[in-house]
């Protein structure tokens, strides 16, 4: 019964993998095009506010330090990008596997209990889980 019970979850876990795996591909294509479509926009507004400061600074300033002013600026937002792209792409902590650490154990042994307890009830969900998974099947 034990082997029954672990080929079912595992089939459960198995599926919804393959869900995440299908939708994958164009979930990653849409960011990156929705992605690339901010970047070109952003930069167009941070050169329209960089030429904008550059000739309001003029006056102040004189050429030379109106265009140290905004490249100064402009750096800073770049290290403040650098920082921000940093933190993003640090790894993750990685999350060990239910299967390799053995925790699947205590739960199969639960399930193992609850099945002896209540076989009526059990065999009735096997049922209709089976009959749910097959209609999300037919349903791709």
């Amino acid at each position: 019964m034990e082997t029954v019970l672990r080929s079912v979850i595992l089939a459960i876990l198995r599926a919804g993998a393959t869900e995440t795996i299908e939708a994958s591909p164009r979930r990653l294509a849409l960011a990156t095009l929705w992605g690339a479509a901010t970047a070109i926009f952003a930069a167009s507004g941070l050169g329209c506010a960089a030429l904008a400061l550059w000739i309001w600074q003029i006056p102040q300033l004189g050429p030379i330090g109106a265009s140290l002013t905004v490249s100064a600026l402009l750096f800073a937002a770049a290290l403040a990008g650098l920082g921000a792209l940093r933190r993003v792409l640090a790894a993750p902590a990685a999350k060990p596997s239910p299967l390799a650490t053995g925790s699947l154990a205590p739960l199969l042994g639960e399930a193992q209990r609850l099945f002896n307890d209540h076989k009526g009830a059990a065999l009735a969900v096997a049922l209709l889980a089976g009959l749910a998974m097959e209609r999300h099947e037919r349903e791709k």
